[in-house]
């Protein structure tokens, strides 16, 4: 008797792995040539000047380790992609199934990818990651303001400002007695 273990994941080939690193890393790719800008300005500019390096040092490292962070993410990427095209081969994708990857422009991207991989045309497509983002970004825009002095924590969203009421120290919460 033989028990397999059933694949979670699409397996994607050598070349469509290539592809899809080519896509998810292109954002990856911009900020390491951001990074090495700095540095690459100074040499060319004051390679004697032990000051720009000192400037331009901490800027490439900042850019870099972000870039880093970015490239990181690929296997995330790929695993997405590949769930949701486990899902399209099954019949159960749904174009809403990728609307919380929105509001990170590295997931927007795959986002993309699984909607063109969907078969939605690209006009589609792109109105669709808009109003996905910009529901996000709605979604995401409140601002608390809490004022220690006063006790008090104001809410803002847009143009209007709430006052939220936030519980006393010395009271107990409800059923706590």
């Amino acid at each position: 008797m033989s028990t397999a273990i059933a694949r979670r994941y699409h397996r994607f080939g050598a070349l469509e792995q290539l592809r899809l690193f080519a896509r998810y890393q292109a954002y990856a790719l911009l900020l390491f040539v951001l990074a090495a800008l700095p540095l690459g300005l100074v040499g060319w500019l004051a390679p004697t000047r032990w000051w720009a390096w000192l400037i331009a040092a901490p800027i490439t490292f900042k850019i870099g380790s972000f870039a880093v962070f970015v490239a990181w993410r690929w296997r995330a990427k790929l695993r997405v992609t590949a769930v949701a095209q486990r899902r399209m081969d099954a019949g159960r994708f749904r174009p809403e199934m990728v609307q919380e990857m929105c509001g990170d422009p590295c997931f927007r991207s795959v986002s993309a990818e699984i909607l063109r991989r969907s078969g939605m045309p690209a006009a589609e497509r792109r109105a669709l990651l808009r109003r996905y983002k910009e529901e996000h970004d709605l979604a995401s825009s409140q601002t608390l303001i809490i004022d220690h002095t006063r006790g008090t924590v104001l809410k803002v969203e847009g143009d209007q400002i709430t006052q939220l009421e936030i519980p006393s120290a010395n009271t107990a919460p409800q059923g706590a007695q």
